[in-house]
């Protein structure tokens, strides 16, 4: 039966392969838990599995070898695992590096930059910073400083990705730096928190900067948002990968209870205060984020049986999906860029954001298409129209944030 590329049609094996995953998940979530729940398995889950789900979730420094899944797995699957830790360990001594010199670099010409989100964590929270498994370094910086950061990386060697600029259409640009050893270290810039105009008004540098706090355990110059703002970032950024992919091993993937994610939530509760959690309340509240920072936060106690007050659950759970960022999550692409677009407020930005969606840099038509040799400009414009018109039209809403 002919179906829309994008959906599948159900059928056993794929509901067999959905059940192992769940049950290897589930496997996953108990290994974590410093009290693990009986797991009844409807399914057999192999090794196989196992060893997918592990790298899906991002999870492998996180598994003791005394404890299942891999006190109960084969050889093979131990071997594999403890060969995927010591492969992160090489590439986090060698990011550290990379990653101080660039905020170095950055401070020395008077750019204060944030660490936000995994590397941060990592260094702030896990005891090994190699547990936090990541592709790359997300830094914040001032929008102003954006062109003076470009320099300053591109002078370190890093070399800028083929994607879309400008004022208004993005608000984060992609560094990479090849090393010698093979492979290469990238440096996510921001100069705001979220590319959507919805989530990036919600948590602005200067506000994320007033309550920085230092990691040391990365470099003298490094900091980032404190506990609270952390908690919101985290619970943020797993919301939004519902609809925005993510890639492991070069697979596009969109959820949003990957287990290192969950990870990052449960550390960071066990260390906030009462006073903190009262704060954290208050700030999602006035900021629209309850419905966010609530699902992150259930699933994290679904998952890793993390110590959430009550009170902080009951709280939250007042505008069931009903706030802006909840509504703008659970839209379809084309009702998101709707609401950016109307967030933008001057029709002066608006204009911008339609001259810088549809009619990109030439550099950028002639990198993005190269096969298009000598193709008018024009003409690659009308393609890539076409294109995003038909991937809009295929999009559907997905469910909502609670």
């Amino acid at each position: 039966m002919p179906h829309s590329k994008g959906r599948s049609v159900p059928n056993a094996a794929t509901e067999v392969g959905v059940a192992r995953n769940k049950n290897a998940t589930a496997i996953l979530s108990g290994a974590l838990r410093e009290h693990a729940p009986q797991i009844d398995m409807q399914t057999p889950c192999h090794d196989a599995d196992l060893l997918e789900q592990i790298n899906f979730h991002g999870v492998s420094a996180l598994l003791r070898q005394e404890r299942a899944p891999l006190a109960n797995g084969s050889p093979a699957l131990r071997d594999a695992n403890r060969e995927a830790v010591l492969a992160r360990a090489v590439w986090e001594l060698r990011h550290k590096r990379i990653v101080a010199r660039v905020i170095g670099a950055l401070a020395a010409a008077g750019i204060t930059s944030l660490v936000i989100k995994g590397t941060a964590l990592a260094y702030l929270l896990y005891e090994d910073p190699s547990q936090r498994v990541r592709g790359d370094t997300d830094l914040l910086i001032q929008p102003e400083n954006r062109e003076r950061a470009r320099d300053i990386l591109l002078g370190l060697g890093f070399v800028t990705d083929t994607a879309v600029s400008g004022e208004v259409i993005s608000y984060q640009h992609t560094y990479s730096l090849p090393v010698p050893e093979g492979g290469q270290h990238a440096i996510d810039l921001h100069w705001r928190i979220n590319n959507s105009e919805v989530l990036a008004s919600l948590l602005h540098y200067n506000e994320l900067l007033e309550e920085a706090i230092a990691v040391p355990e990365l470099c003298a110059q490094a900091r980032a948002p404190g506990p609270l703002h952390a908690m919101l970032i985290a619970c943020m950024h797993r919301a939004v990968h519902r609809q925005v992919p993510y890639f492991v091993d070069d697979t596009e993937h969109y959820s949003a209870d990957r287990l290192i994610w969950l990870y990052d939530i449960h550390l960071l509760a066990r260390n906030l205060s009462d006073d903190a959690w009262h704060r954290l309340v208050q700030c999602a509240l006035a900021k629209g984020l309850a419905s966010v920072t609530l699902d992150g936060l259930r699933s994290s106690v679904d998952h890793l049986g993390s110590p959430i007050p009550q009170f902080v659950l009951e709280e939250l759970d007042i505008h069931p999906g009903e706030e802006p960022p909840a509504r703008y999550l659970a839209g379809s692409r084309l009702q998101r860029a709707r609401l950016d677009f109307a967030a933008l407020g001057s029709p002066r930005r608006r204009f911008c954001y339609l001259r810088e969606l549809l009619a990109p840099p030439r550099a950028y038509m002639k990198a993005r298409y190269p096969e298009a040799g000598k193709c008018p400009l024009v003409l690659l414009y009308l393609y890539r129209a076409a294109g995003g018109l038909t991937r809009v039209l295929r999009s559907a809403p997905h469910r909502t944030v609670t």
